[in-house]
């Protein structure tokens, strides 16, 4: 009778094995996803950083676009710098709304261009 005691026993050993090992890759697959958050966090907060200099960027070069012609004045077609700086707020505002619409979907850049 000690053979069916003794595959009883390499089997409870087994079984304990098994649930060992399974907690230890819980244990692995947990530190693994929060070392991926802590990851995506700090991707996160740096492509916002290059997103928010980009767009200072770019309200700056419209700012500097429209009011380089400022200077060329009595030439046909141009506009007043103040038509030009209203012209600017205007683009800074849309832009400044689109990011902040943006930011409370949770939308990537790339839904900017896309139509509901």
């Amino acid at each position: 009778m000690s053979g069916p005691r003794t595959e009883l026993n390499q089997l409870s050993l087994e079984k304990q094995r098994l649930l060992v090992e399974s907690e230890s890759n819980r244990l692995k697959l947990g530190k693994s996803f929060a070392q991926l958050r802590q990851d995506t966090h700090v991707f996160v907060s740096q492509a916002g950083l290059i997103g928010t200099a980009v767009g200072g960027l770019l309200v700056a070069y419209g700012g500097y676009r429209a009011m380089r012609g400022s200077r060329e004045k009595g030439k046909p077609g141009k506009t007043s710098a103040l038509s030009r700086c209203i012209g600017v707020a205007r683009m800074a505002l849309s832009l400044w709304l689109a990011v902040r619409k943006m930011k409370s979907r949770g939308a990537s850049p790339s839904d900017l261009n896309s139509h509901p």
